[in-house]
């Protein structure tokens, strides 16, 4: 048995059917997961992730480029999505807002503050 690897998702099975028709033209097998189920219940295609295509991993690539050659693009699901470099620092984020939304920052953070404060330590007085 060969191993199969997801390449696209769709919405709606009319989709499908023009994108596996094609790519079967090309002889590249394909295997089609929850498209009985949309067809079912086609209000739960995004909510189980739509239906997926999957092909051979040896014929990914071969997939892929035909999907991205012929104006499939909207459907190729991405590889991975890359890691950014460094991560989120909201020290650094702060240091490049314009200082009237610094300003505003700083207000919201002590009136936030002393609401607590007075809230659950009983009050100023």
């Amino acid at each position: 048995m060969q191993d199969y690897e997801t390449i696209a998702t769709f919405t709606y099975p009319g989709e499908l059917a023009v994108v596996r028709s094609f790519l079967e033209s090309h002889d590249i097998a394909c295997y089609v997961r929850d498209e009985l189920t949309v067809q079912v219940h086609n209000f739960y295609s995004n909510a189980i992730g739509n239906i997926r295509l999957e092909v051979p991993t040896a014929q990914k690539d071969t997939a892929l480029s035909l999907l991205r050659e012929h104006g499939f693009e909207q459907h190729i699901l991405f590889e991975k999505p890359e890691a950014p470099e460094t991560p989120f620092s909201f020290k650094e984020f702060y240091k490049h807002m314009p200082w009237g939304v610094q300003l505003f920052l700083v207000v919201f953070v002590i009136f936030f503050l002393v609401q607590l404060f007075y809230l659950f330590g009983g009050g100023f007085f």
